[in-house]
């Protein structure tokens, strides 16, 4: 696959709430138990409400895309006063930086790690800091999905 580059772009700092595990690349099947326990639970006790987008946000990078780092699945608009008792939920800032962006032909799920292995096996000029997956579920019951990397 090819990567398609859409823009580079510098955000506002936003707040993300949700579930987070410290893990590698080694170990794809906790990264997809923690997005399926965030999922449900997120569905389950519509603790979001008007949100329509799921964060993946990846940081604390031990060294680059072979060592340890956190993901963490959680969004932005959260009323944060209904959960404020519930000690499993974390936060993490996405600093606003630069970000290149990346769109996911979305069909199975596996293209986002193709995506991954792409931007792994280019010549991009990574940070290691923050980087995220924005899952936006849009009314028509289509999912867009893109990958953000902080580069310099």
């Amino acid at each position: 696959m090819k990567l398609k580059k859409l823009l580079k772009i510098v955000y506002k700092n936003m707040k993300i709430t949700g579930l987070k595990i410290r893990t590698s690349n080694n170990k794809a099947e906790e990264i997809w138990k923690l997005w399926e326990r965030f999922y449900s639970e997120w569905h389950k006790d519509k603790l979001w409400l008007n949100e329509k987008n799921i964060y993946a946000v990846y940081h604390n990078y031990e060294l680059n895309q072979s060592g340890k780092f956190d993901i963490q699945y959680g969004n932005y608009d959260l009323l944060i006063g209904w959960i404020s008792n519930i000690e499993w939920y974390d936060f993490i800032n996405i600093e606003n930086n630069n970000y290149k962006i990346f769109e996911v032909n979305w069909q199975t799920g596996k293209e986002i790690f193709s995506t991954w292995q792409d931007i792994w096996n280019s010549n991009l000029k990574r940070i290691f800091n923050t980087d995220y997956e924005l899952y936006s579920f849009e009314s028509n019951a289509q999912t867009k999905i893109s990958v953000h990397i902080w580069t310099y």
